[in-house]
């Protein structure tokens, strides 16, 4: 039952972020129109072998065309109107189109790499591989562990505070008819984010509580895992680099 919990493959959590960092950085090393198509294939299986939820991935998508698409697109409307009142070329301005979609396919590819690892991995996994990864930083004297083990508080915090908000807000939406104006509306959702937020400052000193209660073991712990499942994914990943090595170097375009 462990596969349909963690995924098709039961896989290691640090060897996912491990994997994850080196995608989202390999879109920026590489030029062959092939590799970014192997990439792309490599992280849509990668979704299914992790066990991330499409839908998950789906809303990650939709805010990056949000956060980066959008600005991307003002951006060259807005180079487009300067390079046609100043009379200068366009890749002046703002570059050529092919150089603002290659950096969008890459911000993606990087989007997409980082998503698959936070959505196929429980939040207190994740905790601990940053534990863990940090460590160096603990040497250092650096109270990495504390601040880790607030954030873990916080989020559990929020699933608890969760449930109530989805229910206020569904019975607020219901009372509301399809006549309704959107300035009510938008009313309606203020007054729900407002009640949000005035019940979490409530709770901070429960939240403090819990902090000095509980122990960072209690929250989050990483322990390394290698199976054959790790083993077999990261054959599976140098032969990807050994393919984007050999596309870069002996198939110029």
């Amino acid at each position: 039952m462990r596969w349909k919990n963690k995924g098709f493959w039961p896989i290691d959590s640090g060897y996912k972020f491990f994997i994850a960092v080196t995608l989202g950085v390999i879109p920026f090393f590489i030029d062959h129109y092939l590799s970014f198509i192997l990439l792309s294939l490599y992280l849509f299986l990668s979704t299914y072998i992790y066990g991330a939820r499409l839908r998950e991935m789906m809303k990650s998508m939709v805010a990056y065309l949000i956060i980066i698409i959008v600005p991307y697109m003002f951006g060259l409307l807005m180079a487009t109107v300067v390079s046609t009142v100043s009379g200068t070329d366009m890749s002046m301005v703002y570059g050529s189109y092919q150089d603002v979609g290659l950096r969008l396919v890459q911000l993606f590819l990087l989007w997409y790499a980082t998503s698959l690892f936070f959505f196929s991995t429980p939040t207190e996994e994740i905790v601990g591989v940053f534990d863990r990864v940090l460590t160096p930083l603990k040497r250092l004297g650096v109270p990495v562990r504390d601040f880790l083990k607030v954030i873990m508080c916080v989020v559990n915090e929020l699933k608890h505070l969760g449930p109530g908000v989805k229910e206020s807000f569904t019975n607020s939406m219901t009372k509301l008819s399809e006549k309704s104006s959107w300035r009510t509306k938008i009313r309606v959702i203020s007054n729900i984010l407002v009640a949000f937020i005035v019940d979490s400052f409530k709770r901070l000193d429960e939240v403090e509580e819990y902090v000095n209660q509980v122990e960072a073991e209690d929250l989050f712990t990483y322990k390394v895992v290698i199976s054959k499942s790790e083993l077999f994914l990261f054959i599976s990943f140098v032969a990807l680099l050994y393919t984007f090595f050999f596309l870069e170097t002996y198939m110029v375009v």
